[in-house]
């Protein structure tokens, strides 16, 4: 860096400065209204997203999945001997 400054470098340097500062508020500006969705723009809404349902098939599908899994916990538990209230609370405990 010079060691003597004459007024046109101090000019252009105060100007070259005054730009980069315009342009940095300019992205804090638009980094703010992201956060806030604030002051200038509006946010678009979103379309409210539908209830996903099963078909009757699917529904069909689960309940014959669910009763073919208990007829084997409860046919396994009777082979070990286990009684019906041993074989529920086998069911209730997920095993």
């Amino acid at each position: 860096m010079p060691t003597k400054l004459d007024p046109e470098l101090i000019t252009a340097a105060i100007i070259g400065y005054e730009v980069e500062k315009t342009r940095i508020d300019g992205k804090i500006v638009e980094l703010r209204a992201m956060l806030s969705f604030g002051a200038g723009e509006t946010a678009t809404p979103e379309a409210p997203k539908t209830k996903r349902r099963i078909s009757k098939e699917g529904m069909t599908r689960i309940i014959a999945a669910t009763k073919k899994r208990w007829r084997l916990q409860r046919a396994a538990a009777k082979a070990q001997g286990a009684t019906a209230k041993k074989v529920a609370a086998v069911r209730k405990k997920g095993l």
